[in-house]
């Protein structure tokens, strides 16, 4: 399996949200995403959940990734917590390296995710993708409307 990107693949996971940049071999996410990382799996959410919420799921970056990145983020919760001394590992996942080429700031509930059909991305995956991306906005969106009729008959 080729573990590099290619030029598609780096400049379609540089326009998502959650990614500070992207080089050949590993993506670097913003800190915004990891802390919503760290937020939502405390809730009890799974990192496959999250990731896919961000337009970074397993037929994106692949599973391993996702599984690797859960297990060091959380791993960096745990020592942090242990007190004093704790170091930060960075924001690579899976490496301890942190450049920091993008502002970090507050992710979007959900980013702006386009999916591109490429011979790296089959059609089935890109509307995968989409039909993910479709179900959470129909959620939001029974949500959105079960508030507004609350406030609706409380008022």
């Amino acid at each position: 399996m080729n573990t590099e990107f290619d030029d598609e693949q780096m400049a379609l996971l540089n326009r998502i949200p959650a990614v500070r940049m992207v080089s050949r071999r590993r993506i670097y996410y913003t800190d915004a995403f990891r802390e919503e990382f760290r937020r939502r799996s405390k809730a009890g959410e799974s990192a496959k959940a999250i990731f896919e919420s961000a337009g970074l799921g397993p037929r994106v970056i692949g599973l391993k990734r996702i599984e690797r990145c859960a297990a060091r983020w959380l791993q960096e919760d745990d020592e942090d917590e242990s007190g004093p001394g704790a170091e930060d590992s960075g924001i690579a996942c899976g490496h301890g390296l942190g450049a920091d080429a993008r502002q970090s700031q507050p992710l979007p509930p959900y980013p702006p995710y386009r999916p591109r059909v490429t011979s790296k991305y089959s059609v089935e995956a890109v509307l995968l993708a989409y039909r993910e991306r479709i179900d959470r906005l129909e959620k939001r969106v029974e949500e959105l409307e079960r508030i507004a009729l609350a406030r609706t008959a409380a008022g």
